[in-house]
């Protein structure tokens, strides 16, 4: 799946606080186009899997995983479609904080009991998935 550059949506800042946490349960609920914005957006999938694209990597996702997308990260997500024989209506769970990326000043980062957060938000410009139970962190790419 190839996506050129006239597909990819800029979304304007989302956020009017630094910072906002909310619950998707429906997957008609995920925003259904490849976009990025400003904000740096951690999600944990509860329930459900499908397909991603995160940055120019395409890869499935599933209940348990988490990702951490950095400010201006392209990204989608697509839930699996149900099987209408097992009476599955396609519903998903996803917990998103999304946070502006001016959350954490200069100074604060350049602190040194700040470097691990430091290093986190640089290797979250790429994307860090950390998949199902295991828990183990690894880049997206």
């Amino acid at each position: 799946m190839f996506v050129r550059k006239s597909e990819l949506l800029t979304i304007l800042p989302l956020l009017k606080d630094p910072y906002v946490l909310f619950r998707k349960t429906n997957a008609k609920e995920l925003y259904n186009a490849y976009h990025h914005h400003p904000e740096i957006q951690l999600e944990y999938i509860v329930k459900g899997s499908g397909v991603q694209i995160i940055g120019g990597v395409y890869s499935r996702f599933q209940s348990g995983d988490m990702v951490l997308l950095g400010s201006g990260l392209p990204h989608l997500r697509k839930p699996d479609h149900p099987s209408k024989k097992a009476g599955l209506d396609g519903d998903i769970e996803v917990i998103t904080l999304i946070f502006s990326k001016d959350l954490f000043s200069d100074i604060m980062l350049s602190l040194s009991e700040f470097s691990n957060i430091q290093k986190l938000l640089d290797m979250a410009k790429q994307g860090i998935l950390i998949k199902g139970n295991k828990k183990k962190g690894s880049r997206i790419y």
